[in-house]
């Protein structure tokens, strides 16, 4: 067995460089999932796959407004 690439410690990502998520959206076209996309705008709710503005304007917020 080669110890030596055991023995190497794991290399951090750079600074500033995330992962991106590798999620898989529901077909909208897919009844029950086109269903549920529908409740979910009557209740004003999160879609996913679709940009959630509210969340970008809080995250954007720097405490001087």
């Amino acid at each position: 067995m080669d110890t030596a690439l055991a023995a190497t410690p794991p290399v951090p990502a750079p600074a500033g460089r995330r992962r991106r998520s590798r999620r898989v959206v529901a077909d909208p076209d897919e009844p029950v999932y086109a269903a549920l996309v529908a409740e979910w705008r009557g209740r004003g709710r999160t879609i996913p796959g679709e940009t959630d503005w509210e969340w970008l304007d809080l995250a954007a917020y720097d405490g001087r407004r």
